[in-house]
């Protein structure tokens, strides 16, 4: 993949490009994604096509990133850093107090 030849960015109008960020920010929230994800988009005959939603995205890091000067080692920090707060934010526990038992026991 890193040899293949790539115009990065892609040669199109600011309104394909619109477009594009525009859908691929509603599947990104219709599909609930959290994170780093690649989504791909085929444009042919006026056409535009979603065709790949990747949670994984292993392939994008070292072309796609890096050709806008974000270095692959910022990406992935990033990218954990990111899912550690998701989790941390998921397994907070709040503290609960009741009296409900003694009452109950008392009774």
């Amino acid at each position: 993949m890193e040899l293949l030849d790539r115009t990065i960015p892609a040669k199109i109008s600011a309104e394909l490009k619109e477009t594009i960020l525009g859908y691929a920010k509603k599947i990104y929230s219709a599909t609930r994604l959290s994170g780093l994800v690649r989504i791909d988009f085929m444009y042919h005959d006026g056409n535009l096509f979603c065709t790949e939603v990747n949670p994984i995205p292993g392939s994008m890091s070292f072309y796609l990133w890096e050709a806008t000067g974000e270095q692959f080692k910022d990406q992935i920090t990033q990218s954990l850093e990111d899912a550690v707060q998701r989790f941390e934010r998921k397994i907070s526990i709040i503290p609960y107090q009741t009296d409900i038992v003694e009452k109950f026991i008392s009774n």
